[in-house]
């Protein structure tokens, strides 16, 4: 199959999925609609400006804190940790009972 008939068996096969408004009504109704959520969008407004602004800027703040959260936690847990690990060694000076003679 060279490209040429890729292309033909391609377009028969998409055909049935393109969409041709029949009446002139729909086609308006359509235009219109389009027309609307492209040219005729409604004025920024001082809320809708500070809400685009300010959601990115709480969304990191809660991830930052909730990292703060957890960081904190682990240290403590560590120290914990450390706290039980530091009591005092016991070393034992055995030079006395083994020598290396050379």
């Amino acid at each position: 199959m060279n490209d040429e008939q890729f292309r033909e068996s391609l377009r028969a096969d998409v055909a049935g999925l393109k969409y041709e408004p029949r009446d002139e009504v729909v086609f308006a109704r359509l235009a219109a609609r389009i027309r609307e959520r492209t040219v005729y969008r409604p004025q920024a407004t001082v809320a809708g400006l500070l809400s685009r602004w300010f959601r990115p800027v709480a969304a990191a703040l809660a991830l930052a804190s909730a990292l703060l959260l957890m960081v904190t936690y682990t240290e403590q847990q560590l120290e914990s940790i450390d706290g039980y690990s530091s009591r005092p060694e016991v070393t034992m000076a055995a030079e006395d009972l083994y020598r290396v003679v050379e």
